[in-house]
């Protein structure tokens, strides 16, 4: 069973970019039939868009993506947050 919504394109070998804010570890009703509209936070939801937003704008500024993608590869390229764990 897959959590990610990223799953099935990265099993086609889509190129993928995820941005999670973790919601199956932290919200009960994360693609259960509870998922609907009013379960959910907008004012974070803004926030995180507005921060996503401008995190893109200034790495696009500053970076060429295509650098991130191995050339000629068939497999997705996974970036995994480094952590204190």
């Amino acid at each position: 069973m897959h959590y990610c919504d990223a799953s099935n394109y990265m099993d086609a070998c889509y190129p993928v970019l995820l941005v999670s804010d973790t919601g199956m570890i932290r919200n009960p009703h994360y693609h259960a039939h509870s998922d609907t509209p009013d379960t959910l936070d907008y004012g974070k939801l803004e926030a995180f868009v507005e921060t996503l937003a401008a995190t893109i704008a200034d790495f696009k500024a500053d970076s060429d993506i295509s650098k991130l993608i191995p050339e000629g590869s068939q497999e997705p390229a996974v970036f995994r947050p480094v952590g204190d764990g």
